[in-house]
Order: C-alpha cells, then structure tokens, then sequence
C-alpha cells in the first residue's frame, strides 16, 4: 500500500515538474513574442521620426527663392517644422528608454563605454566631416559662391569638432543626451533607486517653467531642460537590471501608462488623435513649457499609435539606417539642392520644391549604397563610426 502510494506521489511531482517546466517555456515564449513586437514598434518609430527630421533640414527656399509660392512657404516654415522638429522628442524618449534597459550598477560601466562608440566618437567624427566640408567649400575659389560660410578658418575648424553648433546643425541632438546620459548615470550611481528618477523628473519640469518665467535666464539651459523631460520620462518606462517597480500613486500612473502604450488598433490610434488636436492648437498659439510638453507628447502618442498598425512586421532595412541617415542627410540634401539649382539655372520655389519631394529618395538611395560599401571589410571600421554602431 506504502509502495503504491509513494510511486503514485512520484508520478505527481513528475507531473508538476513537468507542467512546471511547460508553463515557464510558454511565459518565456510569450516574452520573447512581447520584445519582438515592442524592438519592431520601435523599429518602425524611428524611421517616421527619422523622415520627419529630415524634411526640417530639406528647407530649401534661401537657394530657391524667386517667385515665392504662398504653400511652398507655409509648409516648410510652418508644418514641416511642427511635425519635424518637434519629432526629436520621441528620440530623446527612446534614447531614455533603452538606457535603463537592464540598468544596475553592473550593466552602467558597460552603458557608457558603448555610449562612447556609439555616440561620442561619431558627434567628433561627424563634425570632422562637417567642418572640413565647410573649410574646403569657403576655401575654394569656386566653390566658395555655393558655400553657407564665406570664410572659414583653421581654429574654426577645431572648435567646429568640440562643438556641432558651428557647421553641424543637425548634431545639437546628439550634445544634449551626451549631457544627459552622464547626468542619469551620476543619479543612478548615487541613488540605486528607479524611484529617483520619478522625484528629479518633476523638478526637471519645474526648472524649465521658471526659468521662462526668469529674465535673462539661459535660453539655452531652458531648452535643454525641456528635452531632458523626455529623455527622463523614457528612463521611468524603461525596464532596470534590478527588476525594480514604482510604488504607490506614481508607481500605479506608470502601470496605466505602460498598458496604454502596449495597445495598438483603431481606439488607441483614435484616442491619440483625439488628444492631439487641441495640443496641436494649443501650442500653435503658445509656446509656453506646459503646452510645448503637452503637444509633444501627445504627437509622440500619435506616432507610436501609427507605428502600432506594423508591429507584426519587422522594420524594413530604413530602421538599420536611421543614424547615418539622420547624420548625413543635411549635407547630402544641402549639396543636391544647390547642385539641382546650378544644373538647371533655376532658383525658382517651385523648381526648388520639386527637387525638396525628391530628396528623400536621392538620402535614402545614397545611404543604402554607403551602407552596402560599408559592409566591405576595407570600409567596416569606418562605417561603424559614421552609422554609430548601429
């Protein structure tokens, strides 16, 4: 009887490890399938914000500007700038929230030496680049008519690869969270807690409305307070190394808003522009810091409900090349342009918007074929500084 019951408790416990097992395979699939969707959605997020920018920096009416076009001007100084400018924000959230992907003490020395690769050498190799193109095009006799800067100098040269500003417009991005992640590094270090990044968010916000509010306070202090608000917000729905969680009231907003965000269909794509309209309308007519939050979030929202309809697809070849795209398409667009304007002895706004509708295609197809080049083993260590490891 003894003997019968005991086999009978070995095939019980055989079977619960069995189940066991199962269930933690299937909890583990079913993660997998979760971050396959969400790096897809990701994927698929940056290469709309990615396009947005571009478009800013395709601006092209101080080359064109003979017979101005009423809708030509409208779109490129207005909407174009509204929905591309403003689309840097969902960078500085995703940049925020792949940092605290598995952060802990362990990982963040890790974090930063990649960050290095990543970002650091690529900001100097780039402004190089930048800078050299704008010493070359000054410095040349004939070239010196198509060149943005008329006169460039050697110093300006080597203060042009410390700093974006001078010749690299498009890289302010970039010193910003190279700002930013040492500072949450430094939080973290000090603090260990996820909890510390939910108390400095506010004060964050609260720095920006005062200093709108503070005559002669650093306008651009102000600014990159703002951005960081983004770049923080990204760290909180991020996942740390330590499996931490938020408590109580701020911890329970958080989990409504993850939920929310792992939604996709029609309601939560109706919903986002539901509430981007009147942000819309709101920040069109005050650029004051609740209303720049406000719109920019909820635009971040309607774009990551977009993004939302292609989860089940994976991100075309694009999303491989948002960096090199994003670092090299002003120069690639600025140079066509010009060279558009003296193929055809046009300066005429509708020739020059003709050639802005095809720039997108003329970036993409030059970087698909520096990325083919770059795969070439003579070209690989170059091309992982310039497409930033990506």
């Amino acid at each position: 009887m003894e003997e019968k019951q005991t086999k009978l408790q070995t095939k019980e416990q055989s079977a619960s490890t069995k189940n066991g097992a199962e269930n933690k395979r299937k909890t583990f699939a079913a993660d997998r399938r979760e971050n396959e969707l969400l790096n897809n959605r990701i994927g698929h997020l940056q290469v709309i914000l990615c396009f947005l920018v571009m478009f800013v920096h395709f601006r092209n009416q101080d080359i064109f500007p003979t017979d101005p076009v009423s809708f030509v001007i409208f779109l490129q100084d207005t909407e174009v700038n509204m929905f591309g400018t403003t689309a840097v924000a969902g960078f500085f959230l995703i940049s925020g929230y792949r940092f605290a992907g598995k952060l802990s003490m362990k990982t963040l020395g890790g974090k930063l030496k990649k960050r290095v690769f990543s970002l650091l050498i690529p900001y100097l190799v780039w402004n190089l680049i930048y800078s050299l193109y704008a010493f070359i095009m000054a410095a040349h006799p004939f070239l010196n008519r198509f060149a943005d800067a008329k006169e460039v100098s050697v110093p300006e040269v080597l203060f042009g690869i410390l700093d974006s500003a001078r010749f690299n417009p498009v890289f302010w991005y970039m010193k910003f969270l190279m700002i930013m992640i040492p500072a949450a590094s430094l939080i973290f270090a000090v603090f260990r807690k996820k909890a510390a990044f939910a108390a400095v968010l506010p004060l964050i916000l609260c720095a920006g409305i005062a200093g709108s509010l503070i005559p002669g306070f650093p306008g651009w202090l102000y600014t990159f307070l703002l951005w960081s608000v983004f770049f923080f917000l990204g760290i909180l729905l991020g996942h740390f190394g330590e499996k931490e969680t938020l408590t109580g009231h701020v911890g329970r907003l958080f989990d409504v808003l993850s939920g929310a965000l792992q939604k996709n269909g029609f309601v939560p794509f109706l919903i986002s522009v539901l509430l981007y309209i009147p942000f819309y309308a709101l920040y069109s007519f005050s650029k004051a810091p609740l209303s720049f939050l406000g719109y920019h979030l909820s635009y971040i929202f309607l774009l990551w409900s977009i993004a939302g309809f292609w989860q089940e697809k994976k991100p075309s070849f694009l999303a491989s090349l948002t960096f090199f795209l994003y670092a090299s398409h002003w120069l690639i667009a600025r140079n066509l342009n010009k060279l558009f304007c003296v193929t055809f002895n046009t300066t005429q706004m509708l020739h020059g918007f003709f050639c802005y509708l095809m720039l997108p295609f003329a970036v993409v197809l030059i970087a698909f074929v520096c990325s083919r080049l770059g795969k070439m083993k003579i070209f690989r260590p170059l091309w992982n500084i310039l497409s930033g490891g990506r």
